[in-house]
């Protein structure tokens, strides 16, 4: 079946399925580094929550031979008892105090996003732009965000400043980083891992639910932090918005070689909405400061 058929037999099932429960769209929704994505998405009458269902997944489903019966029967399921209809009161998201404890950062690339950017409070930093999401409580929407726009700030009466300084403390307090070498990795492609580690020495930076990671060197001190783990100047290859990864600068690789590195990986490997740089970055110890390369 090709795509185009697919997404209107699917949006036709679940409709058949929510009858006067739900109304149901195919949207177009715009998503980071320019990328959008069809998805259908679900809300009941007065709901203030309407979750999407991106279709690329449930096509490749589909071409591996489920059917459309089931995929629509699992969306459906899956709305029904993730989204109680009592999930945001008319006023929650109205006011700050519910909200702040909740509010984290994101790092995404400031170019390939300018547009976008102009509705939404934001810092510029080094390549990138710091944005600011709301994080749905799991139990209710697992990893469900809301992005953070201008509209809210004034809704909420705050400043950007007050609104960053709270998305850093409470990334601090519950996504705090992870820092550990990447070699177990490659032990399939280099061999035992003490092999590993001393022909590509790599490190990983994320934060410990592996969801936006990037946006730990954000942190206070995190940078000399890692300096001081590895007891070198170091190079970041930002190889998504998840995670960066950090190489001791040793002479065996130049900043050229790392960028088409860290080039190839983004082409290859990483989804394009989660593509944060094609761009090498140095930490260096004496000048405390991180260099683009």
């Amino acid at each position: 079946m090709n795509y185009e058929k697919f997404k209107r037999q699917l949006v036709s099932q679940i409709r058949a399925r929510a009858g006067e429960d739900a109304e149901v769209e195919l949207l177009e929704i715009p998503k980071n580094n320019g990328v959008v994505c069809e998805a259908v998405v679900l809300k009941r009458p007065q709901s203030r929550v309407a979750p999407a269902f991106y279709l690329e997944d449930f096509y490749d489903l589909c071409c591996e031979g489920e059917t459309l019966e089931v995929l629509a029967a699992g969306i459906w399921e899956q709305f029904e008892r993730e989204v109680p209809d009592d999930l945001l009161s008319p006023d929650f998201f109205t006011r700050w105090e519910n909200v702040r404890q909740r509010i984290y950062p994101r790092l995404i690339n400031y170019e390939m996003n300018r547009a976008q950017l102009a509705e939404l409070p934001h810092l510029k930093w080094m390549d990138f732009a710091v944005v600011f999401f709301y994080w749905v409580e799991e139990e209710t929407l697992e990893d469900a965000t809301v992005l953070i726009r201008d509209e809210h700030l004034k809704m909420w009466g705050i400043s950007g400043t007050e609104l960053s300084d709270a998305a850093i403390a409470n990334s601090q307090r519950d996504l705090p980083p992870y820092f550990g070498d990447l070699c177990g990795l490659l032990e399939g492609l280099v061999g035992e891992r003490e092999e590993a580690q001393r022909a590509l020495p790599m490190y990983i930076l994320t934060n410990r639910k592996k969801q936006f990671g990037a946006a730990c060197l954000l942190y206070p001190g995190i940078l000399e932090c890692m300096s001081r783990r590895i007891k070198s100047d170091y190079y970041i290859l930002p190889s998504s918005i998840h995670e960066c990864i950090v190489i001791p600068v040793s002479g065996n690789y130049s900043s050229q070689e790392l960028k088409e590195m860290v080039t190839e990986i983004n082409g290859k490997y990483v989804h394009p909405q989660e593509v944060l740089a094609n761009a090498v970055y140095e930490y260096s110890r004496k000048e405390r400061r991180l260099i683009s390369r």
